[in-house]
């Protein structure tokens, strides 16, 4: 059951978030293309060479000498040409085949999801249809100013699914990437009769105060809830990570958005009544032990009693 659930969360959050592995393999078919282009320029360069040292050879000693220098470095060039090709050949078809997967990865959860909608395990037409996602001002001002602690809306809209000639677009002003106005007044009027279960990032001003919303800070630290404050055998209960406010409102930090955010969105879609993210832990309290001797108290206490002698020998000898 647990698997189904996080199934229809990743199923919900469309499209899909890149995933990091993805990300990084991009990045290597990136450099290894420059590397590839690099070594063709290498080797077009010791062919140029080379044609013009024969061209200019007098039959000399020291001309052949040149010539054979020319050759090897051709044939090294084509070597390493030929190695750095294979490479990106290689990374090419290590993305076709990831690519191959994701595929019928996606295919066999749309058929798990569709087999969970026939159990009926969980009523997709009670979900919460709009979840909105913002970064909070502080995350704003880091991003303005190149400091890499929150997402970005850029990474953010790969979960966007707004109509953005609606709600506007997405565009680079005042700093960072962002949505712009909204081209209609009061535009979630638009929304009104779409039964599409949405997510909106960087919701237009006035909607985010009519659905639900996850604020993104750089940090969320450690807090207590009403109950939290009690001790239970000697073990207190702390949260951190995230805060969900009547439901309606959650707060979450950007330490491990990735796998915090798309759990958020879950737990909101269905009330609050389940979720995968367990943000607390609990501590055992040091016992400290105290030589009741030492303690004011006791020395008074003390101090009293032998006053208390002490006088009634006084009132005796009296």
């Amino acid at each position: 059951m647990k698997a189904l659930i996080l199934i229809l969360c990743i199923a919900l959050i469309h499209p899909q978030m890149a995933e990091a592995g993805h990300e990084s393999l991009e990045i290597l078919i990136s450099e290894q293309e420059i590397t590839v282009a690099n070594n063709e320029k290498t080797l077009n360069d010791a062919k140029e060479r080379l044609v013009i040292l024969k061209n200019e050879s007098k039959s000399s000693w020291n001309s052949a000498m040149l010539i054979e220098d020319a050759e090897r470095e051709k044939n090294d060039a084509e070597d390493i040409l030929k190695k750095t090709g294979q490479r990106l050949a290689d990374l090419l078809d290590e993305k076709r085949q990831e690519e191959e997967r994701h595929i019928a990865l996606d295919k066999r959860r749309t058929a798990e999801i569709i087999n969970l909608r026939d159990q009926q395990s969980i009523d997709i037409s009670k979900l919460e249809k709009f979840i909105g996602v913002r970064l909070s001002n502080t995350c704003v001002t880091l991003i303005k100013n190149n400091i890499d602690v929150c997402p970005t809306y850029e990474e953010l809209y790969q979960l966007d699914s707004s109509n953005e000639s609606v709600s506007g677009k997405f565009l680079i002003d005042d700093g960072y990437y962002h949505r712009d106005s909204a081209k209609f007044k009061n535009s979630w009027e638009w929304y009104k009769y779409d039964n599409t279960p949405r997510i909106m990032i960087d919701p237009p001003a006035g909607m985010e105060k009519k659905i639900k919303m996850i604020t993104i800070q750089p940090r969320l630290e450690t807090y207590f809830l009403a109950d939290d404050h009690k001790v239970d055998e000697n073990t207190r209960t702390y949260h951190y990570g995230r805060y969900i406010d009547r439901c309606h409102d959650a707060t979450m930090s950007a330490d491990n958005w990735k796998s915090i955010l798309p759990d958020t969105i879950y737990t909101m879609r269905i009330g609050c009544t389940i979720s995968q993210f367990d943000n607390s832990f609990s501590e055992i309290l040091s016992v400290t032990e105290i030589d009741i001797a030492s303690t004011n108290y006791w020395k008074y206490k003390t101090w009293l009693e032998d006053t208390k002698a002490k006088c009634l020998v006084i009132c005796k000898e009296y």
